[in-house]
């Protein structure tokens, strides 16, 4: 989202929203935070468990620091990945 103003807006106008723009900002990110503990949520009362190697692992939702994806990741030492559709990433 970006707030374009004419050359003549008053400056407090602007800082007004620039504010408005990084709270809305913020917001979205808390909010995809919230969803993204509700999915561990999930995944942990549904006993998701990672069986690729031994002892098992518990699954969590998280974001891919390459993609920016939402993914399953494993507890693993060495994390085994899924995209949202169960499809082995790593």
């Amino acid at each position: 989202m970006t707030i374009e103003f004419d050359h003549g807006a008053p400056p407090n106008l602007r800082e007004v929203a620039q504010g408005a723009e990084q709270l809305a900002r913020r917001s979205l990110v808390g909010e995809a935070k919230r969803a993204v503990h509700r999915v561990n949520q999930l995944l942990a009362a549904s006993g998701a468990t990672c069986r690729l190697r031994l002892p098992q692992a518990q699954v969590d939702a998280v974001t891919d620091a390459s993609s920016g994806n939402l993914i399953y990741k494993c507890r693993h030492s060495s994390p085994h990945e899924w995209d949202l559709d169960g499809k082995r990433i790593r």
